[in-house]
């Protein structure tokens, strides 16, 4: 026993002191601790075990932090097991230590690349503050592509062909960003009529992107022989040129056509893109037509799609036309009219016989001149008050009780509202520029305000309750048609003396004395069938050349 422990206990001191040592060593020469790491990262990156290649490296990089080869080799190890994001964390990282490695930024522009993040990649680089470094790697990008012929406005097909030094290019034709997937560069590119918008990039070997390259091309008014697809729009360009089914119809004369009528047997809206100076179009009750095409139709002003069943694609569509000034959409079953809210540019607008109930788009077509709403539930016109250019309106059979969204519009000229549930005309009051209104069919008992409008010219008021008519000014009124058929007047002695009023009509009121109106010098025709006039008064605007239609056997019918 003693021999052994004369041999043991030494042993073990040598033991402890190797150990020691070697604690010593390693704690005191990170650079050969991380040579280990690396050296072990190495070997299991070789073998394919990535996730242990990952835990020798992440000791590496955490000792030698300004030592830029491991990061690098960490993140193409996190790339290999697909871990993108922990690629870029990491060389994110490391360039925040090393900011002037041009090493770690084509390292993390690489990365980019990998995943077809190539705008990222590119604006990565353009963020480089550091003048030296981005001289740097400025040497190291491919060159920014270059397109040949340069861009611009042709009078011809033309081929457009990217160079970049001998590097991959990638190209689009939509303005959308390449992809390296879809969009590898293989030859020329042919360009059509329009226009057309290119985006160009570069990737080198190293991994770096180049500058993207932006191309815009415009090809139009090449002059060549036209065949349409459509039968029936060819009969009628044929008839419109005054050619036979045996002439050659020419591109330059579709655009001479700016305004069509399309038939109602169309097949197709495929040929409307070459009337390249189209700008009123009309089709009539068309249901089975894919209307998203006159998207494409950039120059139309005009549309009328009235009778034609609308998609809320279709609507969409058409509501990014942006020369749009007048649009007809009467009669299309339209219950949803919100992409309205785009055509800013709007002046005239047609929503006559539809289902809309919801106006509120309508607030931002504030160039809006002439708007149709008749025959839709909307109830309320609140969402108009925005629309103060509005010159002429109709709301006809709405369900409106109130007038105040057009409350002040010193804009208006005419109104159309008959067939609703208004009362009150009070709110009429600052529409000074007010020259037709039609308020038929409400349930309207007061309308003095008439005398608050200085340019009424025509006044519509049948079927209503209507119990007196104001005192128009006698010598600057322009009133020249004023209806109150069916009301309650018993009077017309506002009117007296008006210079311009040629027809008062006024059957079914309780209108006893007519002379009044002699003083109306320019009148030529009085309606006051079943009234309780006194015919005697009669006789004397007919001597004066009116003419009167009354019943004459009022009285005797009455008593009977």
């Amino acid at each position: 026993m003693k021999h052994f422990l004369k041999i043991f206990i030494p042993a073990l001191l040598i033991l402890a002191i190797l150990v020691a040592a070697g604690w010593f060593f390693f704690a005191h020469r990170t650079d050969l601790t991380m040579s280990v790491f690396a050296y072990w990262g190495d070997h299991y990156y070789e073998v394919g075990r990535y996730n242990r290649a990952i835990t020798c490296y992440r000791q590496a990089v955490k000792l030698a932090p300004d030592n830029v080869s491991l990061p690098i080799r960490l993140a193409e190890t996190y790339i290999l097991s697909g871990n993108y994001s922990k690629a870029e964390y990491t060389l994110v990282s490391a360039i925040t230590q090393n900011p002037d490695s041009v090493a770690l930024y084509a390292a993390l522009s690489k990365t980019y690349v990998e995943q077809d993040k190539l705008l990222d990649a590119e604006q990565m680089l353009g963020r480089i503050t550091s003048a030296d470094v981005k001289a740097q790697i400025d040497a190291l990008r491919p060159a920014t592509p270059v397109f040949s012929p340069e861009t611009g406005y042709y009078t011809e097909y033309i081929d457009v062909t990217v160079t970049s030094g001998g590097s991959p290019v990638y190209v689009t034709l939509n303005e959308d960003y390449p992809s390296i997937a879809t969009d590898a560069y293989a030859g020329p590119i042919t360009l059509g009529g329009g226009e057309s918008k290119l985006v160009a990039i570069a990737v080198g070997s190293n991994g770096l992107v180049s500058d993207a390259a932006y191309g815009g091309y415009t090809v139009g008014n090449v002059v060549e022989p036209v065949t349409l697809e459509d039968s029936a729009l060819d009969t009628l360009v044929r008839e419109l040129l005054g050619k036979t089914a045996a002439d050659t119809i020419m591109t330059d004369e579709l655009w001479e056509i700016s305004e069509l009528v399309l038939p109602d047997n169309m097949t197709t809206l495929n040929d409307l893109t070459r009337f390249a100076g189209l700008k009123q179009l009309s089709l009539h009750s068309a249901n089975d037509l894919d209307l998203t095409q006159l998207a494409s139709i950039s120059t139309l002003e005009s549309l009328d799609l009235s009778g034609c069943t609308i998609s809320s694609a279709a609507l969409g569509a058409i509501c990014t036309l942006p020369e749009l000034k007048s649009l007809n959409l009467s009669g299309c079953a339209l219950a949803d009219i919100a992409p309205l809210v785009a055509l800013t540019g709007l002046q005239t607008l047609d929503l006559t016989n539809n289902t809309a109930s919801d106006i509120t788009a309508l607030s931002a077509l504030t160039e809006l001149r002439e708007l149709h709403l008749t025959n839709n539930p909307i109830k309320s016109i609140t969402y108009l008050n925005n629309c103060l250019s509005l010159e002429r309106l109709y709301i006809e059979n709405c369900g409106i009780v109130r007038l105040s969204g057009i409350a002040g519009n010193a804009s208006l000229q005419e109104l159309y509202c008959s067939g609703n549930e208004i009362a009150d005309l009070s709110v009429l009051s600052g529409c000074t520029a007010l020259r037709v209104l039609d308020v038929s069919d409400n349930q309207i008992k007061d309308i003095s305000v008439l005398a608050e409008l200085p340019a009424l010219e025509e006044f519509n008021g049948d079927n209503n309750q209507i119990t007196a008519i104001p005192d128009f000014d006698e010598t600057t009124s322009p009133l020249w048609r004023f209806s109150v058929n069916h009301n309650e007047i018993e009077s017309l002695e506002g009117l007296a003396g008006i210079d311009n009023l040629n027809f008062v009509l006024a059957d079914y009121n309780k209108i006893k004395d007519i002379t009044v109106l002699e003083s109306c010098r320019l009148l030529c025709q009085l309606d006051v069938w079943d009234n309780p006039i006194d015919q005697d008064g009669v006789k004397t605007l007919q001597d004066g050349g009116v003419i009167v239609n009354f019943n004459k056997n009022y009285k005797e019918d009455t008593a009977e």
